[in-house]
């Protein structure tokens, strides 16, 4: 007996050891991977848009952030869209964090989509807290099943991010600091087959209520009107079709769908000072509700050290995912657009110019030319040094 007891302690020690190194070995693995990411600060030239086309310019800009969003609708790994203002500093940055192997192709798809615009990679990360204060940390979540759509910038006719991004804008020089984080991926079919399913009964005359409360719209009055054939004939003619609620999940589903974690980050020298840089950016978000449609709430922390870390390593976290097309999170996030006028954005200054085609192939090398990651080494021929340099001195 006591050799059976040893050998079953034996076995539970190995197999206890086995289970906590393979553990280890993927929690190892997946801390590689958050790490393994490559930051990138993203400056767009700044626009005076043309008279009277202002409406014009703030729909096709925003836009233009809709494509590039929907050019990243078959990318397998999560990125990660960020508005931040170090703790140190008052001018408003705005990045994207991609998997390293990744980032030169979301290079490409930026400067193919903003004319003009430069894309640098960050040696450091940005720090937006501060060391001595306190931090305070919300995230988005839906109030209603994701299926239901938000209001966008399209229906409230205003650039609805600006509300958003302006309160960054109040954010102290020194020692206050905040960051809002998109971490996104593409949504599976199952999201959009979802989508399809509650049309197709509402189609069929069901109420957006009772389809938002289940699943899958069958229940007690449901296997009654099918017992009842009567009955049910009564009720399909008493049926009004919600056109309303169709128009509005077919628009969701006309547009890329993204499965997407929306954290707010802020620190300051006290707890007050944080809460009242949060509330700052996060009273932008209760625009997009309104009746039959979805409201995004916001969902504080009272312990903010597990939301920071997440912000950190930049995780995503299924609990707090919500379903947004490229439209609903292009009303949320944007890069600035020819008609943002909130101060203290990080503009680009001036542009970047491709060398010249005819650069000579041989002679003194003077220096290289770097643009948009291409290098190419600048030369002086002799017969150019002739005419152009000269010795200056004494004698």
């Amino acid at each position: 007996m006591l050799v059976y007891i040893l050998i079953g302690i034996f076995i539970g020690t190995i197999s206890g050891l086995g289970v906590f190194f393979i553990g280890r070995y993927f929690l190892r693995e997946r801390l590689y991977g958050l790490l393994d990411t490559s930051l990138f600060l993203v400056k767009v030239p700044r626009e005076s848009p043309p008279p009277g086309g202002a409406e014009r310019d703030f729909k096709s800009d925003i836009n233009k952030f809709e494509q590039f969003l929907s050019s990243l609708a078959s990318l397998k790994k999560p990125i990660a869209l960020e508005v931040a203002v170090p703790h140190v500093g008052e001018e408003i940055h705005f990045y994207f964090a991609a998997p390293r192997f990744l980032g030169e192709s979301i290079v490409k798809q930026v400067q193919s989509t903003w004319n003009g615009a430069s894309v640098e990679r960050e040696a450091d990360d940005f720090n937006i807290f501060n060391v001595h204060g306190e931090t305070s940390a919300a995230y988005i979540s839906q109030k209603e099943d994701n299926a239901l759509p938000v209001r966008t910038y399209v229906e409230l006719g205003l650039d609805s991010f600006a509300s958003i991004v302006g309160g960054f804008s109040k954010i102290n020089e020194v020692g206050e600091g905040a960051a809002m984080q998109i971490v996104l991926r593409p949504a599976s079919s199952d999201s959009r087959k979802k989508i399809q399913g509650y049309i197709a009964w509402l189609k069929k005359g069901e109420p957006l209520e009772n389809i938002l409360k289940h699943q899958f719209p069958v229940g007690m009055k449901d296997v009654k009107r099918a017992l009842n054939p009567e009955t049910d004939e009564k009720a399909e003619k008493e049926k009004v079709i919600d056109e309303d609620a169709v128009k509005a999940l077919e628009s969701k589903i006309s547009k890329p769908l993204f499965l997407a974690n929306v954290r707010i980050i802020a620190s300051a020298g006290s707890k007050f000072q944080a809460d009242s840089v949060l509330d700052g950016i996060t009273g932008g978000f209760s625009q997009f509700g309104s009746p039959k449609r979805n409201e995004l709430k916001i969902v504080k922390q009272k312990n903010s050290a597990a939301l920071a870390r997440q912000f950190i390593y930049r995780e995503f976290i299924s609990s707090q995912t919500v379903v947004l097309s490229t439209e609903e999170l292009a009303s949320i996030y944007h890069f600035p657009s020819s008609s943002t006028e909130t101060p203290r954005i990080k503009w680009l200054k001036s542009r970047e110019a491709p060398p010249p085609s005819n650069l000579p192939g041989s002679g003194l090398l003077i220096g290289e030319s770097d643009f948009r990651g291409q290098k190419k080494r600048i030369y002086i021929t002799e017969d150019d040094r002739r005419r152009h340099v000269y010795v200056v001195g004494q004698t």
